[in-house]
């Protein structure tokens, strides 16, 4: 099998930073102020937007209950694709392909998105509410930052403030200057909130694990040359040029004196004539229609925006009475869409207006976009606002951070580094970074604010839009775009000729090979050179972290890491890259920890490294991985052309040495199989806490108390079940509990059994320092069970109030004669049946009916346990690399059987976490549509279109997998279905054709103690 790395592949670092020298706390907000602790209006405000935003999509239909979504509104297809990708392209159909704009009403994906936004954001106030309520005094107040620093993080994130700001941003005109009024005035609120947020994060968000953002910097000084100022400056114009009359926009107004409103239109504003216009047009053809459907047609006549022939008139009114009289919606669509020509072409003033309205509305929409562009840009360089370069010294790493200001400092810091020797050997090593890429480029050429750059370029013939050129074209422009880039410094590129010069057959292609020339990375050595740094006054940092301190085998991050700064990824001209933002972060020391384990306190130990202890900074930056690579992007390409990319991707995928077949089950919610290409089981290793078999002993609710390092006993002791890796890595257990290497070993083997398997349940595995424990996690599973009981009480509770619940004597839960909770004695280390028992029925008497909510956290538990799932996959992946292979479930089987059927479904995230993980390794393709491009376009079914394999990962057929003999392949149960259930009921699998059983005559296969365990060899089977 080969990976071949296909494609680019981006990758955020983190590490922990350390000020050398004096450098002041970072202050957020004031601590002492009253109205930022105070989180009632605050709360109010969010209360008030939210009311406001079900106000706008919600309206109440006359005669009918509850509220429906409105029909008037649309939404921008933008926003369906960046934020609903998946379900916008799974969902999108023939009449909505080059829609520009889809009403909420039809999008049931968007219906359900928004009721999930508001059962989140309710949550989130009922929390906020209750942390008011509180006592404020000063001993709670620690805790109460930390927990409403939580709660915000929740508001904070893309899924909920970023979704709602994106979605009130996205909403079109409807030209109903009502509901456009409400639409307006709610984005400013939006934006009111937005402040406001801000305001709280500040003051709240320090304690949290990510903290806040203290500075952003770059490695390529060209990002942070513009200032704010500067850019106000660009502002103010452009905002005045949307107050500058039509005339000075060369507009004529012909049509404004035909129609004799060049009095009423402020031709004054760009921006009020475009309202008024647009007013006008909404306001007239709603009179205009009006009257006609009151029959006052002389009246109806009068409107001189919709002067026309008599013919045209009498055909106006007829499709109006036919609209009037038509009961069936469709039919009345088609209706209105044929009386809609009339406007469009028999009213020539009306077109006349419409062709003035659009110039307007052009000229307007450059102005606003370039306006957004300038307050995006500004947002950007408020941020970051410094020009950075590693220092290395004794193989240590050190960030220098010098700031922008308005004496040049980064030029003049910049001048003075650029002068230094250049060298490859040396104590002391200043490393900085130049770097330029198409897509840097392409914003210089055409989304610079100023255009002070395609100024300089006089030799260069610039079009008016790039996405209409011809590729061949563009890469011809770019071409002599570089050749006449004299304001950008391009001389430290060694061999940029061959780019520009250079044929090529695609942008991609001119892409790549820019990438692989234009990177380069500079070393300079000075003994003198950090004294002589410190005249631009540069904020210096130490990189470090426990990992790159440690002498153990290095984590991943650590290794791209070193392995960037190795010699050999210079000579091949950096596959591995990094890309030229940083982003500097600051957290506080969580207060609860200080009150615990400060100098203070009874538990303070010097040498113990909390990470939430002690203030800190932090440090994030991107490594791209294949830089030399093509970065594929596919999201906005057709299915047509995703599948053929898809299969083109698949060539480099054609065999493989093992697969791993996968069956998502319904007593155990998935389970693996490993086989080799001669199709044959293979063994691996694993282990499990105790023996299932003996699943109540004492092993596995065992409990060790460890130890301080001044020898002082911890209060709370170890469990096992809890805290397993204490008890499966060697040097932390013989230093949490004073051990030596023979009290490890004895306690290892009583406590772990170790198994060799080639097949495993994958429902409560996991993978705990460097090792497979079957039984790792069972609280996952458990939480689980417990929500879907939930999820069950409440369907049923919707159709009967009255009904009651009940338990077994096998303490299982049920529900009439359907048991909801079945009851495991492994669950009762982890939770007591009683504990589990009284949450449930208190739930039942509760009645808690919020779906969303509770779709909510089974979507997150089951994210939780499927993560567990791809983490075993992917540790065996690397020992034994091949297929991963999959049933392939349509859509409306899942849909229709399994949600129902199991509890808590996990046949989508587990393939697209695989996928998601798979990705990052380059072992399938970038594209989304998974679903689409193997069940087909709907209401189609032609099998040589679907496309049932994606890289390593494959989807095979599910007919009869759990029925054929692995021994023999034939169907075991031929004729006899009911000897099939008797024994898949009872785990028994026996072959009528060639005897064999699983349990006393397995030979090779018996691993394979379970009908589902048979089912995933078959699935290998298949892939290979």
């Amino acid at each position: 099998m080969e990976n071949s790395n296909l494609y680019q592949v981006v990758k955020t670092i983190r590490f922990k930073l350390e000020p050398v020298g004096k450098m002041d706390t970072p202050k957020f907000g004031d601590k002492n102020a009253e109205s930022k602790a105070n989180l009632t209006p605050f709360i109010e405000l969010v209360k008030k937007t939210m009311t406001n935003v079900k106000a706008l999509v919600f309206s109440k239909q006359d005669g009918e209950d509850g509220e429906k979504w409105r029909k008037i509104l649309e939404v921008n297809y933008r926003f369906l694709r960046s934020y609903l990708k998946n379900s916008f392209y799974e969902n999108r159909g023939d009449s909505q392909e080059k829609s520009k704009k889809h009403k909420i009403s039809d999008l049931e994906y968007l219906q359900k998105a928004l009721e999930n936004l508001f059962a989140e954001f309710d949550e989130i106030l009922d929390g906020l509410e209750d942390f008011e309520k509180r006592n404020t005094k000063n001993q709670y107040e620690k805790q109460r930052h930390a927990q409403a620093g939580l709660l915000l993080n929740r508001l904070c994130k893309r899924s909920n403030f970023g979704f709602l700001k994106a979605f009130v941003g996205a909403l079109a005109q409807t030209n109903k200057p009502f509901f456009d009024d409400k639409t307006d005035k709610l984005k400013k609120q939006i934006d009111k909130f937005e402040t406001e947020l801000e305001k709280q994060k500040e003051f709240f968000l320090p304690y949290q694990s990510n903290g806040v953002l203290f500075a952003g910097g770059s490695f390529n000084r060209y990002a942070i040359n513009k200032t704010p100022k500067m850019l106000d400056k660009e502002l103010r114009e452009e905002q005045t040029n949307l107050k500058k009359s039509l005339c000075e926009h060369k507009i004529k107004i012909d049509t404004l004196n035909t129609l004799g409103l060049k009095n009423d239109c402020p031709c004054t504003s760009l921006d009020n004539s475009y309202t008024f216009i647009k007013d006008y047009k909404a306001k007239q053809k709603s009179k205009f229609i009006e009257l006609v459907q009151k029959g006052e047609f002389d009246e109806a006549k009068k409107v001189n925006l919709f002067e026309c022939s008599e013919t045209d008139f009498e055909t106006f009114k007829t499709r109006t009475k036919q609209i009037q009289n038509e009961k069936d919606k469709d039919e009345r669509t088609k209706l209105k869409q044929k009386r809609g020509k009339f406007f469009k072409s028999q009213t020539q003033n009306y077109e006349n207006l419409c062709d003035l309205y659009k110039k307007i509305a052009q000229k307007r929409g450059q102005i606003v976009a370039k306006i957004c562009a300038i307050k995006k840009e500004k947002e950007m360089c408020e941020q970051v606002k410094y020009w950075c370069v590693a220092l290395e010294k004794g193989g240590e790493f050190y960030l220098y951070m010098f700031l922008r200001d308005e004496n040049d400092n980064i030029k003049n810091a910049y001048d003075f580094v650029s002068k230094l020797q250049t060298q490859k050997s040396g104590e002391t090593k200043l490393h900085y970074f130049d770097s330029l890429t198409l897509k840097a480029v392409r914003k210089l050429c055409f989304k610079e604010t100023d255009g002070s750059f395609k100024k300089a370029l006089k030799n260069v013939k610039f079009p008016e839009c790039e996405q209409n050129l011809d590729e061949k074209v563009k890469i011809s422009f770019y071409q002599n775009v570089l050749k006449n880039a004299k304001t950008l410094n391009l001389s430290k590129f060694e061999n940029l000729q061959s780019v520009t010069e250079g044929k090529f057959e695609s942008l991609s292609e001119f892409e790549v090979a820019l990438n692989m020339v234009c990177y380069t990375k500079t070393v300079c050595v000075s003994e003198s050179v950090e004294k002589e740094l410190k005249k631009f006054k540069p904020l210096v940092f130490h990189i470090t972290s426990q990992d790159l301190a440690a002498k153990r085998e290095k984590k991943a991050h650590t290794q791209i890491w070193h392995e960037f700064w190795r010699e050999s990824n210079e000579k091949s001209k950096f596959p591995l890259r990094l890309n030229p933002e940083l982003k500097v972060m600051w957290r506080e020391a969580r207060p609860s920890r200080v009150e615990k384990y400060a100098e203070q306190s009874d538990k303070f130990d010097p040498n113990k490294k909390n990470r939430y202890l002690h203030p800190q900074f932090t440090l994030a930056l991107n490594f791209t991985q294949n830089a030399h690579n093509e970065a594929i992007n596919l999201a906005f390409k057709d299915v047509q052309n995703k599948g053929e990319a898809v299969k083109k991707f698949n060539e480099n995928f054609k065999s493989s040495e093992y697969a791993f077949g996968i069956d998502v089950g319904t007593k155990d919610l998935a389970l693996l199989c490993l086989i080799d290409k001669n199709k044959k089981p293979v063994n691996f290793d694993v282990y499990e806490i105790c023996n299932e078999n003996e699943i109540c002993n004492e092993k596995l609710g065992f409990e060790k108390f460890g130890f301080y390092k001044d020898g002082t006993r911890r209060d709370e002791p170890y469990k096992l079940i809890k805290n397993p890796s204490y008890f499966l890595n060697e040097s932390l257990y013989k230093k949490t509990f004073n051990a030596t290497k023979e009290e490890f070993e004895r306690s290892f083997s009583e406590l772990f059994k170790r198994k060799s398997v080639c097949a495993l349940d994958l429902t409560t595995a996991k993978v705990i320092c460097g090792k497979i424990i079957l039984n790792g996690d069972f609280s996952t599973h458990l939480n689980l069970k417990i929500l879907n009981a939930k999820r069950k009480i409440s369907a049923k509770l919707k159709k009967d109030p009255t009904l009651k619940i009940e338990y077994d004597n096998d303490d299982n839960i049920l529900f009439g004669s359907n048991v909801i909770f079945y009851y495991n004695n492994k669950y009762e280390i982890v939770r007591p049946y009683d504990e589990i028992k009284n949450e449930i029925f208190e739930f039942h008497e509760k009645q808690r009916l919020d779906d969303a909510r509770l779709e909510d956290n089974i979507n997150k538990t089951r994210a939780n346990l499927v993560a567990n799932m791809v983490g075993v996959i992917s540790f065996l992946h690397k020992e034994f690399s091949g297929f991963v292979v999959l049933e392939n479930l349509k859509q409306s089987e899942i849909e229709g059987n399994h949600r129902l059927k199991f509890e808590g479904d996990i046949t989508r995230p587990l393939e697209l976490a695989l996928y998601r993980k798979f990705q990052s390794k380059c072992l399938t393709p970038p594209i989304s549509e998974l679903i689409k491009l193997r069940e087909g376009e709907k209401n189609e079914n032609v099998e040589s279109d679907l496309i049932l394999q994606f890289g390593i990962i494959k989807f095979v057929d599910k007919d009869k997998t759990s029925r054929l003999c692995p021994a023999c392949g034939k169907d075991a149960y031929e004729n006899n279905n009911s000897k099939y259930k008797t024994d898949k009921k009872d785990g028994v699998f026996e072959c009528a054709g060639c005897g064999f059983n699983n349990k006393n005559n397995a030979g090779d296969f018996a691993a394979l103690d379970t009908n589902d365990k048979i089912a995933t060899f078959n699935i290998a089977k298949r892939g290979l």
